[in-house]
């Protein structure tokens, strides 16, 4: 995909460039298709693997957006296919677990409720999420580091708010 747009690569390319037979290819995967998807679970689930406690929301998110933007050209074959649906539910993965993490530990220092996070958790992973579905609307024409400044203000801001506001309201105390 580095030498071509992915609508031009033909299974010839791919087992004349891995040195591989055609039933080779085919016994291991349906289409090209089949391939990018691999590699989107490959890669995608590598950040997520590779997130830890002392990683913040913002280098994942950073991650992903990366990883999308190297791949742009697979990321608009796919989202402009039938295996949409298969991008946006991975991106939705890790955004959920990104988000996730981030509400639980700022939650966890307020002493805010599970099922206040749980509700946290979902609002801020749709509008994360909604975000990234946006920047990719827009041919990714915003730099990766501002979508992120611009995405963590907004999270950060209002993450504390929002759960403390939680906190006062729902308190069974």
């Amino acid at each position: 995909m580095s030498k071509m747009p992915l609508d031009k690569i033909t299974v010839k390319d791919i087992v004349d460039d891995c040195d591989i037979s055609r039933n080779t290819f085919y016994y291991n995967y349906q289409d090209i298709y089949a391939v990018i998807e691999q590699l989107f679970e490959t890669e995608l689930n590598s950040i997520l693997d590779s997130q830890s406690v002392h990683q913040s929301w913002r280098q994942v998110f950073t991650d992903i957006c990366v990883f999308l933007h190297e791949y742009k050209s697979a990321v608009y074959s796919m989202y402009n296919s039938s295996r949409r649906d298969f991008v946006e539910g991975q991106i939705k993965q890790l955004v959920y677990v990104c988000v996730s993490q981030t509400v639980e530990s700022t939650a966890r220092e307020l002493g805010a409720a599970q099922c206040d996070m749980d509700t946290v958790v979902q609002f801020y992973s749709y509008a994360v999420d909604g975000f990234i579905n946006a920047w990719i609307g827009s041919s990714m024409s915003e730099s990766i580091e501002s979508l992120t400044l611009r995405v963590g203000s907004v999270l950060e801001d209002s993450l504390k708010h929002v759960l403390k506001t939680s906190l006062d309201n729902f308190s069974t105390d």
